[in-house]
This record gives structure tokens, C-alpha cells and sequence, in this order.
């Protein structure tokens, strides 16, 4: 099972939508986890989600984690296609929770319909969606998993 999950081909392609993505999500995930780049950190982030929308605690520190840890994997290209559905777990959450309100559009510019649309959301769904079909590419931790994996059950004449 771990064998179909870190497969990948020697692809840069993937290598460089994971690492992009990474750097993203790291950003919002070290937001959420640290309180950098103008946010408030964990301990808030759980409150609020608590009082917004009635999530537990658990559910919270979960999408944290997932956010912060899931993104260095990521770019490390370890179990990129776990990272992959994690991320896309999440930002299927943000549309439902926060986004489809605002629409399709990021609008800051209106006062009736200002707010974050779900464009960026699926931009991210289809990185996620490529990165679960192709697997981690190129300079990853999974190609190496991979070729030693292969290299121990290969037999030689």
C-alpha cells in the first residue's frame, strides 16, 4: 500500500506544483500556527472557529496542523499524495464554511458583496488533484523511498 502512495516518476512538473503549493500553505498554515503575517495564532484560531462555527477544538487543531506540518512535507515531497487529499480536505471546508458566501470572485472593492471568493480554492483543489494523480516528482523524498524500495526486491544475475 505504501509502495502505490509515494510511486512517482522522475518528473519536474510535479516538483515544482508541490513545492509552490507548499510555500503557500505553509504561509496560511504558519498564520493559524504561529500568529505570523499579520494573524493571530492558535490559540485564538481555535476560539474563533469554536464561536463562528461551533467546531471542536480537535477539528481545529487538526486543519492547524494540517496546514503547517502538511506543507513542509510537501515541499520535501514525503507522502505527497496524503498532503495532497489533507489539502484538499481543507480547502473544501474553507469554500463550505467561509467562501461560497462571497461568491466566485475575490472582492474587495464592493461594500455589498466584499469578501473572499473560491477561485483561489479551486486553483488549489486542481494543484491537489494533479499532485494525487502524478505523485511527488522529481527531488523528492518519495522517488528515493521509492528507488530504494525497488532496488531491495530486485533480483540480480
Amino acid at each position: 500500500m505504501f509502495q502505490k502512495i509515494i510511486n512517482t516518476k522522475d518528473d519536474i512538473s510535479p516538483f515544482v506544483i508541490r513545492v509552490t503549493l507548499g510555500i503557500v500553505m505553509f504561509a496560511h498554515g504558519s498564520q493559524k500556527m504561529l500568529g505570523w503575517f499579520s494573524d493571530h495564532g492558535a490559540t485564538w484560531t481555535v476560539e474563533m472557529w469554536q464561536k463562528w462555527w461551533g467546531f471542536p477544538p480537535a477539528i481545529t487543531w487538526a486543519v492547524i496542523f494540517g496546514e503547517f506540518f502538511g506543507p513542509i512535507f510537501m515541499v520535501f515531497g514525503f507522502c505527497t499524495r496524503i498532503m495532497a487529499c489533507i489539502t484538499t480536505a481543507i480547502m473544501i471546508g474553507a469554500m463550505y464554511f467561509v467562501t461560497f458566501k462571497w461568491g466566485f470572485y475575490m472582492n474587495w472593492y464592493t461594500e455589498s458583496t466584499r469578501g473572499e471568493g473560491y477561485e483561489y480554492h479551486i486553483l488549489v483543489l486542481g494543484i491537489c488533484l494533479a499532485l494525487f494523480i502524478k505523485g511527488s516528482g522529481k527531488y523528492s523524498i518519495d522517488r528515493a523511498l521509492m528507488k530504494r524500495n525497488k532496488s531491495k526486491y530486485t533480483i540480480s544475475n
